[in-house]
């Protein structure tokens, strides 16, 4: 493919795409040409095309998210896939929590595939600590904690469905039933207890992930992250995935992540939690502008396409949109022209350097009898202008008679479709009657 044959968006705005270089990783040499380490011990010098770059992949088993009898599926075709990789190629492993051996990048691929055969999870999961019951998703913690009311009640009813409390509760009344319900009392603790610890499992998730891809950056070649994880708890829009993406845009590293489908009872509420959580790390892929595989049985065909997907990428040179900073953050979307292909690019770019700004004309002298006006005084505004500056601002106004959180996330039910749940908590003394209105952007 030549330069002509993409076409590069900058936040939006499509850019001319100047150079598209397409760069292979470099072919093993022959078993002959190879020392006891797997490092040939002759070159070849040619001027009939480019080098091959030496290739890097990285495992990382995410083992915060695991418990110990998860993941082994993942594991073993790892250790598949390790055999697989050419003796030429480096090879690493590490985990999330940090605990077990981890090796830095190497040619001893048996000895990554060895310490992979000991790799298991050690997740402290929440939602077992003292009993399976009443039961408290992650997921359904963080909203709670959030402010979403309507499934905290959901929570007690699903839970507690022979309270007679239980049957007529409204949200309005949620802490008279916490106070006369001992099962809504104690699913309250356990929402308290969850968040907690799914809120720092998370955290210590996404620092992991950045860890490693901040260690691959100053790294030559084609680099690839592969992570194996059965999900992780958030709420909200994904906003505390973004450093993880940005992160991977500028050390330049592909990602692959996979994980396997839950083994707990379909249709349970501890499986739907589990699936919510293997969407959140999808949602993360996605950000990166990587690949994501939900694995049901063997993972040996995801693996496969790993060692495809790097045997060669495409390196474009783009003309930055004027005014674009060093270090802010630009949104980018790579498609190819020609049918039947389709392109993988990080989703994010950093500039190194910043693009001057046009100078701007000369402002025309102000007459000299001109003066400033100024205001003084308070200025009287619509409950409209108020709603719209608190909006626009993102700062807390107690002002404004609302309380509301939103949560957006993939849908369970079905394919392609996302959930939004809303809820609002407005005064009894607010006048009515009071009208909804819902944009989709």
């Amino acid at each position: 493919l030549t330069a002509a044959d993409f076409t590069v968006k900058i936040n939006g705005k499509t850019q001319p795409v100047r150079t598209a270089a397409f760069v292979e990783a470099a072919t093993a040499a022959s078993t002959g040409d190879l020392d006891a380490h797997g490092v040939a011990t002759t070159r070849e010098a040619s001027n009939t095309g480019t080098r091959g770059e030496p290739r890097l992949f990285v495992i990382l088993a995410d083992d915060l998210s695991m418990s110990a009898l998860n993941g082994k599926g993942l594991f073993v075709a790892g250790e598949r896939f390790l055999s697989k990789i050419p003796t030429n190629d480096l090879v690493g492993l590490t985990t999330t929590s940090g605990l077990g051996r981890m090796i830095n990048p190497t040619k001893d691929h048996a000895a990554v595939e060895e310490v992979l055969r000991k790799t298991f999870g050690g997740q402290f999961d929440p939602r077992k600590m003292i009993s399976d019951k009443p039961f408290v998703g992650m997921n359904e913690a963080l909203e709670i904690e959030a402010g979403l009311k309507g499934t905290e009640l959901l929570v007690i009813q699903r839970e507690c469905p022979g309270d007679p409390q239980v049957k007529n509760a409204t949200t309005q009344r949620l802490d008279t039933l916490v106070s006369n319900s001992a099962c809504a009392e104690e699913v309250d603790r356990r929402v308290r207890r969850t968040a907690t610890l799914a809120r720092r499992q998370a955290d210590d998730q996404v620092a992991a992930f950045i860890a490693t891809i901040n260690a691959l950056k100053g790294v030559p070649g084609i680099k690839h992250l592969v992570i194996l994880t059965a999900g992780m708890p958030m709420f909200g829009n994904g906003i505390d995935l973004q450093p993880v993406a940005r992160a991977a845009a500028a050390a330049g590293v592909q990602l692959t992540v996979m994980g396997e489908e839950p083994e707990s009872t379909p249709n349970s509420p501890e499986y739907k939690d589990d699936r919510q959580m293997l969407s959140w790390a999808q949602t993360m892929t996605d950000m990166v502008g990587g690949t994501f595989y939900r694995v049901i049985g063997n993972a040996d065909a995801p693996f496969d396409k790993v060692l495809t997907v790097s045997s060669a990428v495409y390196r474009l040179g783009v003309e930055l949109p004027v005014g674009a900073q060093a270090g802010k953050d630009l949104q980018v979307a790579v498609s190819v022209k020609r049918a039947g292909l389709s392109a993988k690019a990080n989703r994010m770019a950093v500039p190194a350097g910043a693009v001057a700004e046009p100078a701007a004309p000369a402002a025309a002298p102000k007459p000299a009898t001109e003066a400033p006006k100024t205001l003084s005084g308070a200025v009287a505004g619509s409950l409209d202008d108020v709603i719209k500056a608190a909006l626009n601002s993102s700062a807390m106004a107690s002002g404004v008679p609302i309380r509301m959180a939103a949560t957006v996330r993939r849908s369970n039910s079905a394919a392609g479709l996302v959930d939004v749940s809303v809820n609002a908590e407005i005064p009894a003394t607010s006048q009515g009657p009071l009208t909804a209105i819902i944009g989709v952007v």
